[in-house]
């Protein structure tokens, strides 16, 4: 059986690519963004903003994460 020697330019090739893809695997981290409204928490726009945040949370399972800040909490 022939040993395969990994040359130094594969190498690097090889390290180059783990370096780049690094911060699309490494996903521990959460994306928290705030949307804020001077609506009353009961508006329908409000209530379409939560469930939006809801789809949002659940499709990027739980990457993305919308805090909502309904009559003007946020000033």
């Amino acid at each position: 059986m022939p040993s395969k020697k990994i040359t130094k330019r594969a190498f690097m090739a090889g390290i180059g690519a783990v370096g780049a893809l690094a911060p699309f695997v490494s996903r521990a981290q959460t994306a928290v963004l705030r949307w804020s409204t001077v609506l009353a928490p009961n508006h329908p726009q409000v209530i379409m903003m939560e469930r939006i945040a809801k789809q949002v949370k659940d499709e990027t399972a739980g990457a993305v994460e919308l805090q909502l800040f309904p009559g003007g909490q946020l000033g």
